[in-house]
């Protein structure tokens, strides 16, 4: 299994490798971690990519040491780059009226948030700002989260250094726009009292954070190929890759997920279709409880889950994940439904043995996936995986919505999580903006949807 950097990050500063500067991010870094015990237990080995900058090498090196390590010289690394540069820019991250719209609404979608363009207003003054519509403004730990993971992933393109910048195409209303500063002035064209940019507005960060998360799932997904390995991705980019299934079955993920909700008692949920091609959803434990539950600290937790991977059942369930993605053409709708409820069955016995109980209930993670013969080149998902392409393969992305509800359920287990977590000198937990929900269409003297269309009354 290939790992991005972007997970072991997370990591390293859960494990006191790196200092914390945004207290946001521990909850994103619990979901790192998790990652890691992941592709620990599902896998006969880690492959990482050795592309930072040389101060961070090292450490990382030593601190990962069962980690394989490539080096650029070995990969077509260029190509890949440039490859994965080009994605980013043809996804569309567009506005109408005060909504995002576009390929990132399905984005948005997948990690149960609802930015809105507003202006904030101040006597004569108004300021433009990108804001996050919530039920409550005292419990909004999920727009938090998902706010710093994106700053990661900017502090990821530093580390990595690309030969170019890396922007979704922009688009508001039925005009593609440059830049961040075009986009900002086709809505303050019309609004004489246009100051600037709002306090806490996540707009540059959302937008470049975005076009950074489809190139490095790109750049992932091209290396992973050229290895022959499975893809193991942060967060943040597994819901960039859910979101991509969403665009191409719109319906089929989100009823998926909902029918395992639902379900207590089932542990896969899938819709094979005709030609054997399966959108499917899974119910895993939440391994990171079950691990810190049994260790003193983080470190020992993933020394831990070491020694587990190779226990039967998880070689098991590994050996049914691997059959799903090397089945062959024939009577493919016949053998997917088989293998699902061999799945169905593996994954209970996972649930019995490392799921872990607390006052709200038992912790589980969904991971949604595809499987199938054929993806056309016409999907965002064959996009954004070219080289799976007419032939049989299987791909599990970590529904980060749901996985962030398990960290706040982790009760005293959260803070045995962060037991070797150091702060830096000056940690902060930035505001970000944030509206009630019941505003998305009204206006206050305070505050009011922005619009390109025309100038708010």
């Amino acid at each position: 299994m290939l790992i991005d950097n972007s997970t072991l990050s997370g990591v390293e500063r859960l494990t006191g490798v790196s200092k914390t500067l945004n207290l946001s991010n521990t909850n994103n870094d619990i979901l790192c971690f998790e990652k890691l015990v992941c592709a620990i237990l599902f896998s006969d080995n880690i492959y990482g990519v050795n592309d930072y900058k040389l101060e961070y090498r090292r450490d990382r090196l030593k601190k990962f040491n069962y980690i394989n390590f490539l080096e650029i010289k070995d990969i077509d690394y260029k190509n890949f780059a440039s490859d994965a540069s080009q994605f980013a820019r043809e996804m569309i991250f567009s506005f109408e009226g005060s909504k995002p719209a576009g390929d990132v609404v399905r984005f948005f979608e997948s990690l149960q948030i609802e930015p809105q363009m507003r202006w904030d207003i101040f006597v004569s003054s108004e300021y433009l700002t990108l804001s996050y519509l919530v039920q409550d403004k005292k419990f909004a730990f999920k727009e938090e989260l998902i706010t710093a993971a994106l700053g990661n992933e900017l502090t990821d393109r530093d580390c990595v250094q690309p030969a170019s910048a890396v922007q979704p195409e922009l688009v508001v209303g039925d005009n593609s726009v440059e830049d961040v500063k075009d986009l900002m002035n086709s809505f303050s064209d019309r609004n004489a009292n246009f100051s600037g940019s709002g306090t806490g507005s996540v707009l540059e960060k959302m937008i470049f954070g975005y076009g950074w998360l489809a190139e490095r799932s790109r750049f992932y997904a091209s290396v992973a190929s050229a290895l022959e390995t499975e893809l193991s991705l942060s967060p943040l980019r597994d819901a960039f890759c859910e979101s991509c299934l969403r665009i191409d079955y719109p319906n089929q993920i989100s009823s998926l997920i909902s029918s395992l909700k639902d379900n207590t008692q089932k542990t896969v949920a899938s819709i094979v279709g005709p030609s054997g091609d399966a959108p499917f959803v899974l119910k895993m434990p939440f391994f990171t409880s079950f691990f810190i539950a049994n260790s003193p600290s983080p470190s020992s937790a993933l020394s831990l889950a070491l020694e587990h991977r190779n226990r039967k059942e998880l070689v098991e369930c590994r050996d049914l994940l691997s059959n799903l993605k090397h089945l062959g053409q024939r009577e493919r709708y016949k053998e997917v439904n088989k293998i699902m409820n061999y799945l169905e069955s593996s994954l209970q016995k996972l649930k019995s043995k490392y799921g872990v109980t607390n006052s709200q209930g038992p912790s589980f993670s969904f991971s949604v996936g595809l499987t199938g013969p054929e993806i056309s080149k016409d999907f965002k998902f064959g996009n954004l995986f070219p080289d799976s392409r007419n032939r049989p393969f299987a791909k599990i992305f970590r529904n980060m919505a749901v996985d962030m509800l398990n960290v706040e359920r982790m009760g005293s287990l959260y803070e045995k999580m962060l037991s070797e977590r150091r702060l830096h000198e000056k940690a902060v937990r930035p505001k970000i903006s944030l509206t009630p929900s019941f505003m998305r269409n009204r206006s206050s003297d305070y505050s009011k949807p922005a619009s390109y269309q025309e100038e708010d009354s």
